[in-house]
C-alpha cells in the first residue's frame, strides 16, 4: 500500500480490519490456501493497524502542533499587549514630563513677569526720587539766583544810602569787602551767612578773599 492509499483510506482501517477478521474466520479449513488465504488476511489486518497507529500519530503530532501554534498566537498577543502597555506607559510617562515641562515654563514667565514689573517698580521709584532730587536742586539753584540778585541790589542793611544831593544814579555791584561788613554788621559768621543766603560756606570765604574786587 503506497502513501497515497495510506492518506486517502484510512477512515475505513477498522472496518479493513473486521473485513480481515471475517475473511480469516471464513476460511478456516486446514489445506494450504485456507492458510495462505488467512496469512493474507492477517497481514492485511496489521497493515490496517499500521496505518491506524501512524494516522493516530500524526493527529497527535498535528494536535500538538496546533497547541504549540496556539502557544505561539497566545505568547506573540501577550507580547504584543505587553509591548502595548509598554508603550501606553511611556506615552503616559512623556505626557506627565510635558506638563511638567509646560509648568515650569509657566512658572518661569510668571517669575520672569514679576521680575520685570519689579524692575519697572524700581525704575519708576529710582525716576521719581530723581525727578524730586532735580526739583530740590532747581529749587535750591533758584533761592542761590535771588539770594545773588537780592545782593546786587543796594540794601538799607548792607551799604549807606547816598547823599541827598547827589543823583540817584546806577548802584555799584556789592564787593566782597561789602559782604564782610554786612555779616559782621549782623554778627554772623560766614557758616551762619552763606545758610541765610543759600550758598555754601565756601562761596562766602571766596568772596570776602576777594576784597574790593
Amino acid at each position: 500500500m503506497n502513501e497515497h492509499d495510506e492518506w486517502g483510506e484510512f477512515e475505513y482501517e477498522d472496518a479493513i480490519v473486521l473485513e480481515a477478521l471475517a475473511q480469516m474466520q471464513a476460511h478456516d479449513g486446514d489445506d494450504e490456501f485456507d492458510q495462505a488465504l488467512r496469512d493474507a488476511f492477517a497481514a492485511v489486518a496489521q497493515e490496517a493497524l499500521a496505518l491506524k497507529e501512524r494516522r493516530m500519530q500524526r493527529e497527535a503530532a498535528f494536535t500538538w502542533a496546533d497547541e504549540q501554534a496556539q502557544i505561539a498566537v497566545e505568547h506573540r498577543r501577550a507580547r504584543k499587549e505587553a509591548e502595548r502597555q509598554d508603550e501606553a506607559r511611556r506615552e503616559a510617562e512623556e505626557a506627565r514630563r510635558q506638563e511638567a515641562r509646560e509648568r515650569a515654563r509657566r512658572d518661569k514667565a510668571r517669575r520672569e513677569a514679576q521680575e520685570r514689573r519689579h524692575q519697572e517698580a524700581r525704575a519708576q521709584a529710582l525716576r521719581e526720587q530723581q525727578a524730586r532730587e532735580q526739583r530740590e536742586r532747581e529749587a535750591r539753584l533758584q533761592t542761590v539766583r535771588r539770594s545773588r540778585a537780592r545782593m546786587r541790589r543796594p540794601e538799607s542793611s548792607c551799604r549807606r544810602p547816598p547823599p541827598a544831593a547827589e543823583p540817584a544814579t546806577q548802584q555799584p555791584l556789592l564787593t566782597g569787602a561789602d559782604l564782610a561788613a554786612w555779616r559782621k554788621r549782623l554778627s554772623l559768621n560766614q557758616q551762619a551767612a552763606a545758610l541765610r543766603l543759600g550758598v555754601a560756606q565756601g562761596t562766602i570765604s571766596k568772596a570776602e578773599r576777594r576784597g574790593a574786587k
